[in-house]
């Protein structure tokens, strides 16, 4: 019980009396005093409380309660006595528990004078309420708190076998806190709680718990299978009805529907393929909101690869040829040169393959190899490619050209797949390779005629040759070549 003190102060109204004495008269004795200051009542609430009461006094003093029709001994006064001087009283009020108020007098004697304190305690009031009075509970279930205010006895109970009553976190807090179960059906329930207070006054909480969300579990989200195939059980748990379905024909279910809990067998047929496959098993709820996915796989058999062609021969010139591959696995083409391409260049069981071979630009015929193998690298075949050698070329990129009489130098590009050399028929221009060119050097033309000369490249195996013409203008004032030979000048 929280107690607030209450200070009456009771103070001498009165100084001490002065005798006047007379020559040959007898002292008298001092009159005693336990006078009140601050009034003579005080109102306690039920909860009761504490009052404190301070007096001086000239005589030994003792206090005495006396109770009204209520029973005694709610008030506890310390010290109950003491002697002359300044002092201060305790009174202690305990709880009234009744419903009717209650009163006492608190008496202090000192000698023949005495000083009384009306106490008037509250009678009891009952208070009694609970909140919430509704509530909604998700399918999981959950704890939920029931705050009580009241000052009495009270006891909870619940009417359903799915409402337990807990511990509370401290008993300080006044609440009654409830474990309430998953629900596992679909469809909602109700339960009650009643809570009643030693006077029986009851008020019910309502508990509404929604009904349980469609639930869908498997006890295997994944199979695996042979390459000769096989059949496996899976067991499904729900609370409603569903469908099953499958992604592949290789892929049997016994029951492509069911209602609650039940068995399917998933059969998976022969692999006929040397690579791994997969698929999925879809399970869904009636109303689609839980689905369910079984990941299914199942090795491959034993691979093979056979090609219909071991050798290709090629011409010189650009062609194409083709290979008939025979498989059950995924597979890959390579040729590993620039002038051989294959297409497609990988793929899966039985294909056609596609090869083209470039133009051979060299005088050498040319080998490589067509690599064709599973793509798990355990089986490899090869197919051996030639081409035969092209023939010799030689082209320039021009075949004559005219220079002034001041001379200089000339480029000739020159195009072969083999070595070259070239030369000059006169003796006034110079000839010089450089890389895939040849330079003519021509110094200016010191005579009084134009001339020319006949540059020429050739292959270095002799099958091909080439010639370029080169003309100088003679000097100003010349016009050229006489018939006789003679130079002819302008007149």
């Amino acid at each position: 019980m929280n107690k607030h003190i209450k200070l009456l102060a009771l103070s001498a109204l009165c100084a001490l009396a002065v005798c006047c004495i007379e020559k040959g008269d007898e002292p008298q004795e001092e009159t005693a005093y336990v006078p009140l200051s601050s009034g003579t009542a005080v109102s306690v609430s039920a909860d009761g409380d504490d009052v404190a009461v301070s007096f001086k006094t000239n005589k030994s003093w003792s206090v005495d309660v006396t109770y009204g029709s209520s029973a005694s001994g709610w008030i506890t006064v310390n010290p109950g006595s003491g002697s002359a001087g300044n002092a201060t009283i305790l009174a202690s009020v305990a709880d009234n528990t009744a419903d009717t108020k209650r009163t006492a007098v608190v008496t202090i004697a000192a000698g023949d004078a005495s000083a009384s304190l009306t106490v008037t305690q509250e009678a009891f009031k009952a208070e009694f309420d609970i909140a919430p009075q509704k509530v909604e509970v998700s399918p999981e279930g959950e704890i939920i708190e029931i705050k009580i205010t009241s000052n009495i006895g009270y006891k909870a109970t619940a009417d359903a076998d799915w409402i337990h009553q807990v511990s509370s976190k401290a008993a300080e807090t006044r609440s009654l806190y409830f474990k309430v179960d998953a629900n596992t059906e679909v469809s909602s329930r109700t339960g009650v709680i009643v809570v009643c207070n030693d006077e029986q006054v009851c008020i019910p909480v309502t508990v509404t718990q929604a009904g349980a969300k469609e639930s869908l579990e498997v006890s295997a989200k994944s199979l695996t299978y042979a390459s000769d195939g096989g059949e496996q059980k899976v067991s499904v748990t729900s609370n409603t009805s569903w469908t099953a379905s499958c992604d592949d024909a290789w892929i049997v279910l016994s029951s492509q529907s069911g209602n609650g809990d039940a068995e399917i067998v998933i059969r998976a047929y022969e692999n006929g393929n040397a690579n791994t496959r997969s698929s999925k098993v879809h399970l869904t709820t009636a109303q689609g909101s839980v689905s369910v996915d079984i990941s299914v796989s199942q090795s491959g058999g034993v691979p093979y690869l056979t090609l219909s062609k071991a050798e290709l021969k090629f011409s010189s010139s650009a062609s194409e040829d083709k290979i008939a591959i025979s498989s059950n696995a995924d597979w890959t083409v390579s040729t590993g040169v620039d002038w051989l391409k294959v297409s497609p260049d990988s793929g899966t069981g039985n294909e056609m393959i596609y090869v083209t071979c470039e133009k051979n630009p060299t005088i050498d015929s040319r080998k490589t190899d067509i690599k064709i193998s599973t793509a798990d690298g355990k089986i490899t075949e090869y197919v051996s490619v030639t081409q035969e050698a092209g023939e010799t070329f030689l082209e320039l990129s021009e075949y004559e050209k005219s220079m002034s009489a001041k001379g200089g130098t000339i480029e000739i590009k020159v195009s072969s797949n083999v070595g070259w050399t070239a030369e000059c028929d006169a003796s006034w221009c110079s000839v010089s390779k450089d890389g895939d060119k040849v330079s003519v050097k021509v110094p200016a033309n010191d005579t009084d005629k134009k001339r020319s000369c006949k540059i020429t490249v050739k292959t270095d195996n002799g099958l091909a040759s080439k010639t370029f013409t080169l003309s100088q203008e003679a000097p100003e004032g010349n016009e050229g070549f006489g018939d006789d030979g003679e130079i002819t000048w302008d007149k």
